[in-house]
């Protein structure tokens, strides 16, 4: 399935790359993916890129609708419909995401756009797919038996336990963070998932003695005229020192040891957290059963952290997407380096890996990248303030 991206200064053996999203690109799907590395199989669009745009896919004014999803980026805008199957076809595409209509296609061959053997070619690779699928032979599901094989218990058994390992340790001791005995105050959590493991839930607020709080990485919908945008996080990674949660975090953490789990669907900064927190554990849309699991010490937390979480939101506004593993430029990180020394601490371009780190060594909280330096990207170093220790 080709991006919708437009690659922009790309060349294949010194041929540029077209200005239109993948789809159209005769040079990465004939000359790239068929001809260099000999793919012979089907290529699928991605979908709606033949669609016209309408008012409300392009502004979110009415509300865009799934109606109104269209992709036709680059320089095939304001081609018709016709044209746009044309110019996919000959650039290489065999199935046009999305599209049940077949009447495009065959308009564009009467008209002369594209030749019926190669639109014949498609055909065949398509047939060939749905051959060795066996959906010939066999083109309808076993009702009964696609509900014995969905949600088979064996299949559930394994998704908790990946979602048991999965769970991440970034700050507090080894061991349950829930001892035994304990009467937990449970907030953003159910509490019937502690009963069910045997875990007392305080009957109020003064029999407590601990407290779990979980939370989710902040969030905004910032373009919910959009039929994607009302689905999508975006905004500030960080929790604003007005939040409900963070509020309700700190006046838990006053009164009783707190153990924090944030969920993160995108990464999250969480410096004002921490200090909160006498352990804190970050999960990745783990069920309240699992974690409650992990709390109480029958699982142990293996995971490792999938981004890097940013210690502040000014070094999010400082680096570029376009740059290898978002690094800043040459620029901010003079400017990263004057706004720390401002603060009176160390840069984090000059925080390596094994320095300590507010208390810690900087290799205390496993993640999933590595690198010759902490320094821009704040691996470790992220969640906690980034002064040198004594």
């Amino acid at each position: 399935m080709p991006t919708y991206n437009i690659l922009e200064g790309v060349t294949v053996d010194g041929v540029p790359v077209e200005p239109t999203g993948a789809g159209f690109s005769t040079v990465l799907l004939q000359h790239l993916l068929r001809r260099a590395h000999r793919y012979d199989g089907l290529v699928v669009s991605d979908w709606a890129i033949v669609r016209d745009l309408t008012e409300a896919g392009r502004t979110g004014v009415p509300p865009q609708q799934p109606a109104d999803i269209a992709m036709p980026w680059g320089g095939v805008e304001e081609l018709t419909r016709v044209e746009r199957f044309a110019l996919g076809l000959d650039a290489g595409l065999d199935q046009f995401g999305g599209e049940q209509d077949p009447v495009p296609l065959l308009e564009a061959v009467a008209a002369g756009l594209v030749s019926e053997a190669r639109l014949d070619e498609s055909v065949r690779r398509v047939l060939l797919v749905k051959f060795r699928l066996g959906l010939f032979e066999e083109p309808f599901v076993d009702e009964a038996a696609a509900s014995n094989v969905v949600g088979r218990p064996a299949f559930t058994a394994a998704a908790a336990a990946a979602q048991r390992r999965s769970v991440t340790r970034l700050a507090g001791e080894a061991g349950p963070a829930v001892a035994p005995g304990a009467r937990v105050l449970v907030h953003g959590m159910a509490a019937d998932a502690f009963v069910a493991a045997g875990v007392a839930v305080a009957a109020s607020a003064d029999d407590a003695t601990v407290a779990v709080v979980r939370l989710h990485a902040p969030f905004q919908l910032l373009h919910p005229g959009f039929f994607f945008g009302r689905r999508q996080h975006e905004g500030d990674l960080g929790f604003a020192d007005d939040d409900p949660a963070l509020v309700a975090l700190r006046d838990l953490s006053a009164r009783w040891p707190t153990v924090v789990v944030v969920q993160l669907d995108r990464p999250a900064v969480l410096t004002n957290v921490v200090p909160h927190a006498g352990v804190l554990l970050v999960d990745y849309g783990a069920s309240d059963e699992v974690l409650v699991d992990v709390l109480t010490g029958v699982a142990a937390p293996e995971g490792r952290l999938p981004f890097e979480l940013p210690r502040d939101l000014p070094r999010c506004w400082l680096t570029t997407a376009t740059a290898p593993r978002g690094r800043p430029t040459r620029s901010s990180r003079s400017d990263i380096a004057a706004e720390s020394r401002s603060h009176g601490e160390q840069p984090l371009a000059q925080l390596h890996r094994g320095d300590v780190v507010a208390g810690r060594r900087s290799g205390s909280a496993p993640v999933g990248h590595t690198g010759e330096e902490v320094g821009d990207l704040a691996h470790e170093a992220s969640l906690v303030e980034v002064t040198l220790s004594a």
